[in-house]
């Protein structure tokens, strides 16, 4: 027995490839409010630097120096104490995690703990970017928290609230910035990037190192099973249909009657033939008029073959009424 007559219909089996199309735009809905997420934190800080700062660029590429590779730094801001490179998290919830720690936690009411990597290691490497321009300035590193963030434990060196860089800029930004600052504000603007290509290239770059993310990935391998399966359930459909011909047939042979062998015939009476031994249980009609079988409809020889069977006068009625030649 073929696999494909054991199968359910193939319209109930639709809902597979609907249901994994479902689960991959999850997905790529959660990456995508992720993303908001993080602009919306990055708008919040730039409008801050915006207000107090004197020069700001924003969401930038610095090559890091080494190897070819680049690094993406969500602000640069230009004090009157120096160049600020800051980092834009926009989370909340409880916040944990010590300065050298490799990973921190966010705890979120209702929600289970996620560990993501310590932001001021990330916002490290951008200092690093910047110092390798040689500008020999101060630079100062910070990470910035917006939105619902909290500490339980107390702010790590190094990290700000939004509430905190508002009054902290107040005081870096108070005085006139130093003709060498300006300086090297103009020549760190001409060392970073901003156009597409820089930027394809820095994503590329990263799915290399770390791989696409859980969401990303989860959106992908839905979709490519959904593919799959619409294929799988177009094949399958298609064979159904070729396959179906031959049920019919074999249906309509298993209820059809034991074939009748026609020969010739002089009259339109039918005439039995002695039955060779070899073919016991297998009724044969002979014909002496080579034209009669070719007249008779297929109803007529099946009365003929039923009154063989079993001569009663109901069959003999039926026989006589659809076979005209048998009529007196």
């Amino acid at each position: 027995m073929s696999f494909l007559t054991i199968l359910p219909p193939v319209g109930v089996l639709w809902f597979l490839p609907l249901l994994l199309s479902l689960i991959g735009f999850n997905a790529l809905r959660q990456r995508w409010a992720i993303q908001r997420r993080g602009a919306q934190g990055e708008r919040l800080v730039g409008q801050v630097l915006n207000r107090q700062c004197p020069a700001v660029l924003h969401d930038v590429i610095l090559p890091t120096g080494r190897g070819g590779e680049l690094t993406q730094i969500d602000h640069l801001a230009l004090t009157s104490k120096g160049i600020l490179v800051i980092e834009t998290k926009h989370y909340r919830g409880a916040i944990t995690g010590a300065v050298t720690a490799a990973q921190w936690e966010q705890r979120h009411k209702g929600q289970s703990a996620r560990s993501f990597q310590n932001p001021l290691r990330q916002n490290y490497m951008h200092l690093k970017a910047v110092d390798a321009l040689g500008l020999d300035i101060p630079i100062r590193g910070c990470v910035v928290f917006t939105h619902e963030a909290h500490f339980p434990h107390g702010v790590p060196e190094g990290v700000w609230t939004l509430e905190a860089l508002e009054v902290d800029l107040a005081e870096w930004c108070a005085d006139p910035v130093p003709v060498s600052l300006l300086v090297a504000w103009e020549a760190l603007g001409r060392q970073t990037q901003q156009d597409a290509g820089t930027r394809r290239a820095h994503r590329r770059a990263l799915r290399k190192r770390f791989g696409w993310d859980r969401n990303a990935r989860i959106a992908g391998g839905a979709f490519a099973l959904a593919i799959l399966a619409v294929l799988g359930l177009w094949w399958v459909q298609r064979a159904q249909i070729d396959i179906s011909p031959v049920r019919a047939k074999t249906t309509a042979d298993s209820l059809s009657p034991a074939p009748l062998i026609m020969g010739p015939r002089s009259t339109a009476r039918e005439t039995t033939q002695p039955m060779p031994a070899h073919s016991k249980g297998v009724i044969e009609i002979a014909w002496t008029d080579p034209e009669a079988a070719q007249r008779e409809s297929s109803e007529c020889r099946l009365a003929r073959a039923a009154v063989l069977a079993s001569n009663t006068e109901e069959n003999r009625r039926y026989r006589d009424r659809v076979c005209p030649l048998d009529s007196p």
